[in-house]
């Protein structure tokens, strides 16, 4: 009777270096890094040896990066992180009012007294686009509200501004990535607020 176990003694050497690398990562990963290092040694040859001819060649179950190197602490996988947001105060913004028709914006902020950071976004976005005349509103110039009006900053402003869009609308960003006021944002402030 003839058998169809391949002769793995020409390949012994290659095979021992192969499980002492594979020993080096997490046992999670082991099949991965022995399917990697078993190609790239040229050993498929030792899984399609057989003398039946119909039998399906072996493959390795997954491809993995070729990148990996022998020390398992450089193959971690990282996650990305974001960039930590950063801002600075606009000096070219007046929020003390003029001292007749404009109000000062803590002034203005303490009528309104919106209820939320989304309500506070509304509420800046309104007092620099119509008290003070700009056709947009920047992101350094919400923090700058935030600073003047001494209320704590949102960890992730941006996302603050987003969510103040999408779920209230009570803003909205031009094609430029400005903040503006739309008519819903314009009626809160104008007759939302303060809340009753």
């Amino acid at each position: 009777m003839e058998t169809n176990i391949p002769d793995i003694s020409k390949y012994q050497n290659e095979l021992l270096e192969i499980s002492k690398i594979v020993k080096q990562f997490p046992e999670t990963l082991h099949s991965k890094v022995f399917d990697l290092l078993y190609s790239a040694k040229g050993l498929n040859e030792l899984l399609n040896q057989n003398s039946n001819k119909k039998q399906k060649t072996i493959a390795p179950r997954t491809s993995v990066k070729t990148s990996l190197s022998k020390n398992p602490a450089t193959n971690k996988i990282s996650r990305k992180t974001n960039k930590k947001e950063s801002y600075q105060l606009d000096k070219d913004i007046n929020l003390k009012g003029n001292g007749g028709d404009i109000p000062a914006f803590i002034d203005f902020l303490s009528t309104k007294n919106p209820p939320s950071s989304p309500g506070f976004t509304a509420v800046s976005v309104y007092y620099i686009i119509h008290m003070l005349g700009h056709e947009y509103v920047t992101y350094d110039q919400i923090f700058t509200c935030y600073k003047e009006a001494k209320w704590r900053v949102p960890t992730a402003l941006r996302q603050t501004l987003i969510n103040a869009k999408n779920r209230e609308g009570y803003i909205d960003f031009n094609d430029n990535g400005n903040i503006v006021l739309p008519l819903r944002g314009q009626n809160y402030v104008e007759h939302d607020l303060p809340k009753k």
